[in-house]
């Protein structure tokens, strides 16, 4: 029998939403999913992820006050 292979997000904005999963209190909000430059803007325990979220490519929005990462 062959294996499935491990299912793959479907785009970058769902691979950002599978790696955040992992973070305690963290919510994650797709804005602009229909268009060719969504963006993942991220809320909730932020701070206390912030290293881990720079990582993921994730800036900050002072306009916003929170992380957002573009997922174009």
């Amino acid at each position: 029998k062959a294996h499935a292979a491990p299912k793959q997000p479907a785009n970058k904005a769902a691979a950002v939403l599978v790696a955040l999963e992992s973070l305690e209190g963290i919510t994650a909000t797709v804005k602009g999913a229909q268009t060719s430059a969504p963006v993942v803007w991220i809320g909730g325990n932020a701070e206390a992820h912030k290293t881990a979220l720079e990582k993921l490519g994730a800036k900050w929005s002072n306009k916003r006050s929170a992380y957002y990462i573009q997922a174009a």
